[in-house]
């Protein structure tokens, strides 16, 4: 008789399937599954750490370092792409300082299927069900929970991830999650400021010559502005978007506010500075191109196929 450690894995186990989308593509490199279980595993654990910390009454922890430790287990694996069971080593989770005794079976079994049902297996194509999950955890917290999720779907490029919760003969894949669900939970960075132009803008330059009350009054109603042109377009931490031709932004100043915008593809942001205003205009670009620009064209309206489209054919 196998021993009761199994037993208790087996008994609370989700079924993990990665498999190639190609049927033809059956190898898969070493590393990059690694990195997709790795972070899949990093979400559970920042899930018992946001979790733990509620029950033990600490709030808004900034930190984003794991304050618990646990792995999560391969239970009878089988190689038909990779499919296993995954289940929670509860022999060695515990909380910073703490001992094992911090999480008996039953309360990290409690734990565990919580995590898989509300945040694994949870339906992210209703926005009912997303709401409720941004608002029961903090923006930073969701940032430590779903993060590492999703950056498990990126990485899965080329894969279905295949999440099927015990007792359920139903499989929930990971790698369909709408990118609108996506971007409600994890906010990787504050969004650029929005300010909508006003029919009247302020020349950006004194006219070079004087001109009559009646000439000055027309300038006034009429809209100033610049063209900046943009080779490629860069964001910290993330390979830079080469494009195929220079991009032309027009630039606008209200009230001393700088708005840069290109309306192709309907976007428009703000800066106190121009510096600031082309850089929060290259972010907005890029999560475009991130969030639109890289989504599969069923999970986007008519619209936002065509911003896929236009903002495609601006990318080598």
């Amino acid at each position: 008789m196998e021993n009761q450690y199994l037993e208790n894995l087996r008994a609370i186990a989700f079924t993990l399937h990665i498999k190639p989308k190609n049927r033809a593509d059956q190898a898969v490199a070493v590393g990059l599954l690694a990195e997709m279980l790795l972070l899949l595993q990093e979400s559970y654990i920042q899930y018992l750490t946001v979790t733990n910390n509620k029950r033990k009454g600490v709030i808004n922890t900034q930190s984003t370092r794991p304050e618990v430790t646990s792995d999560l287990m391969m239970v009878d694996v089988n190689f038909e792409g990779f499919k296993a069971s995954i289940a929670p080593d509860y022999l060695g989770t515990k909380a910073k300082g703490a001992s094992s005794m911090d999480f008996p079976l039953p309360v990290l079994k409690e734990l565990f299927t919580t995590f898989v049902q509300e945040i694994l297996t949870a339906d992210y194509s209703h926005s009912e069900k997303v709401m409720e999950l941004g608002d029961r955890f903090t923006t930073e917290e969701r940032k430590r929970i779903f993060g590492p999720l999703f950056k498990t779907i990126q990485k899965a490029d080329g894969h279905e991830i295949l999440v099927s919760a015990p007792g359920s003969g139903k499989a929930l894949n990971l790698t369909r999650i709408p990118q609108a669900a996506v971007q409600e939970l994890t906010p990787s960075k504050e969004k650029p400021k929005v300010i909508r132009p006003k029919k009247v803008r302020l020349p950006m330059a004194p006219p070079p010559e004087p001109a009559s009350e009646e000439e000055q009054e027309e300038e006034a109603l009429a809209p100033a502005y610049a063209m900046v042109l943009l080779h490629k377009i860069t964001v910290a931490g993330e390979p830079p978007i080469v494009l195929k031709r220079p991009l032309e932004v027009r630039v606008d100043v209200e009230d001393g506010v700088y708005l840069y915008s290109y309306h192709d593809l309907e976007l428009e942001v703000s800066g106190a500075t121009q510096e600031e205003a082309e850089k929060a205009f290259q972010f907005a670009f890029y999560s475009l191109y991130e969030h639109t620009g890289m989504e599969y064209d069923e999970n986007l309206t008519d619209s936002a196929k065509q911003i896929k489209k236009g903002i495609l054919s601006l990318i080598k």
